[in-house]
């Protein structure tokens, strides 16, 4: 592979010079549910890239050019073609399969300019007859990429191509209904490389497996897989999408060999294995179970990690979990629980922040990374207010703010958001409230989350956007009951109201007219048809009829809303 590539490409370049190092193991769902892999070798996956390369180089798909990246599922194909990427210079943008209707994915096309839609067979013609007249191209079948032709380098390939170059576009949730394009460059997940090496305690030439199954049109898939990418010790194992049948894979892939294996997962996860372990479902009973985990760590994040989930983390791997803190605009990884520590230290400050009683409990989600990634609490993260990044004294509330390489670049051609979330290179829109205080065995100061003051409902370790919510329930109550979008408004809040790190999505619903048989119309719609219809997170736990608050602007007062759902 003696090949001259550019800066940005380098660093893959070299990991995959071990051609025949088993690498990708694809793990596929079937016929029965259960789970078996395929495995790919660094060269396997290597060449099935340059003939992506050469597939977006034919097609005139260069330097900065945008492609959405429409997969159904976690496919080797999506890796390849990001790896691909790297070697022409587009830029993949990631469509939600798990939540991504045609207007959304339109959106995106318009948002980034797109000039491709790259998919997979999960997507129906006529979605990609509305993508192929979006971004003005016929759409790339990746499932025919083995007969695609490699790029000839000399006249395809990007030999300039550097850090401050973009790299992948992946969308946040978003506050106001629409989600917001998060443009990272490659000079962040260089920082994401050093963040993990350094997070994990890991060397040049480490042997690792990685055990990915997170959706990859997310920041944690896209962060961790990366990694694995640069990294010439890793094996990486493509999780097809959740079931249950993950565990006992997990449970062969720990069994493999002698190396340490990575399991990036959610609190909720543990919910489903304490689920399947007490309905005797798995195939592995609990005793064989925790001894197969004596090798994996367990990568926890995405949603708060309380009592709870630790004590069932703790009871089925026989260990605290490895906790981490970010957000898709600081490339996944910002903040985590120190590797230095001892077990009894950890348990300690995990505890200290459980006990806060009145003062508001925190979780604890560990340290920064320096001098990778920086992290404070501060009294306003509003530019015209005297508190802008005042620190916060110990145990004092503020909003945590995060500065490093790992930030963002910006978000797609959206100046004024990026200006507001951007200031000194600090990144400003986490809008989550947490405090830090002094570690009792080594000095350091730890940091806490409390909570989040952005209108974000958490379920399955994703973040939901109340406006989105809202608009397919109405969508629904609408098709469904024959109203007039006028007669009614709906307001969505996510409440704990039975788990301590998930968001029970509470929905309220004010008719314009008080009528008991409408209440029941709707009512009836929204639980009959919510499975088929809506997405994950807008599926109602708990629905109320009555005022939705306001304040004199007009505003939604969710916190008034969730009094009403918690309320004896």
């Amino acid at each position: 592979m003696a090949l001259k590539v550019s800066r940005a490409m380098a660093p893959y370049a070299a990991a995959f010079e071990a051609e025949k190092t088993p690498f990708l193991h694809d793990w596929r769902i079937c016929a029965d549910k259960s789970l078996a892999a395929r495995v790919y070798t660094r060269g396997d996956l290597w060449r099935l890239a340059t003939r992506a390369a050469g597939a977006l180089a034919r097609r005139g798909i260069g330097r900065g050019d945008y492609c959405l990246h429409c997969f159904s599922a976690n496919r080797l194909e999506d890796l390849a073609f990001r790896l691909a990427a790297a070697i022409v210079g587009s830029v993949p943008v990631t469509v939600n399969w798990q939540a991504d209707d045609l207007d959304q994915a339109r959106y995106k096309a318009a948002l980034t300019g797109a000039k491709l839609a790259i998919h997979d067979d999960g997507y129906p013609r006529d979605f990609l007859a509305a993508l192929s007249h979006a971004t003005a191209s016929d759409p790339l079948d990746a499932t025919g990429l083995r007969e695609e032709a490699p790029i000839d380098w000399e006249t395809g390939a990007c030999a300039d191509l550097g850090p401050d170059d973009p790299k992948i576009v992946i969308f946040t949730s978003g506050t106001t209904g629409r989600p917001k394009g998060a443009l990272h460059g490659y000079r962040s997940y260089e920082a994401n490389r050093r963040t993990f090496d350094r997070f994990l305690g890991f060397e040049d030439g480490q042997r690792f497996a990685l055990v990915s199954v997170n959706p990859l049109h997310h920041a944690n898939a896209t962060a961790l897989t990366d990694w694995c990418f640069r990294h010439p010790g890793a094996e990486l194992h493509l999780v097809e999408r959740y079931t249950t049948h993950y565990w006992q894979a997990l449970a062969d892939i720990a069994a493999m060999g002698n190396r340490r294996v990575i399991a990036p997962a959610t609190a909720r996860h543990f919910d489903f294995l304490h689920e399947l372990m007490s309905a005797g479902r798995l195939a592995i009973g609990e005793r064989a179970f925790r001894a197969a985990m004596a090798s994996v760590t367990f990568l926890v994040g995405s949603a708060p990690v309380g009592p709870t989930a630790v004590s069932r983390i703790q009871r089925y791997a026989g260990k605290l979990p490895v906790v981490r803190f970010g957000s898709t605009e600081t490339c996944l990884q910002a903040i985590g629980t120190p590797s230095g520590l001892s077990e009894a230290a950890l348990s300690r400050a995990f505890e200290r922040g459980w006990r806060r009683g009145q003062d508001g409990i925190g979780y604890y989600i560990g340290r920064p990374h320096p001098p990778v990634t920086e992290a404070c609490v501060v009294a306003s993260v509003d530019p015209d207010s005297d508190d802008f990044l005042r620190p916060r004294p110990e145990g004092a509330p503020g909003y945590l703010a995060i500065r490093g390489d790992n930030v963002m670049s910006g978000y797609v051609n959206q100046p004024q958001e990026t200006r507001r979330v951007l200031r000194d290179g600090w990144y400003l829109g986490l809008m989550d409230v947490g405090f830090w205080l002094r570690n009792e065995s080594d000095g350091e100061a730890d940091f806490y989350w409390m909570s989040r003051e952005s209108n974000l409902l958490i379920r399955g370790g994703a973040n939901y956007a109340y406006e989105q919510i809202n608009r397919e329930l109405k969508a629904l109550i609408v098709g469904e009951t024959g109203l007039a979008e006028a007669e009614l408004e709906i307001a969505v809040v996510g409440v704990k109201l039975e788990s301590e790190h998930e968001d029970a999505c509470c929905v309220t619903i004010e008719l314009r007219q008080d009528c008991p048989a409408r209440e029941r119309q709707v009512r009836e719609a929204l639980t009959g048809r919510a499975a088929e219809r809506l997405s994950k997170g807008a599926r109602p736990d708990r629905i109320r009829f009555g005022a939705i608050p306001r304040n004199f602007k007009g505003a939604v007062l969710t916190g008034e809303l969730k009094k009403a759902f918690v309320a004896p």
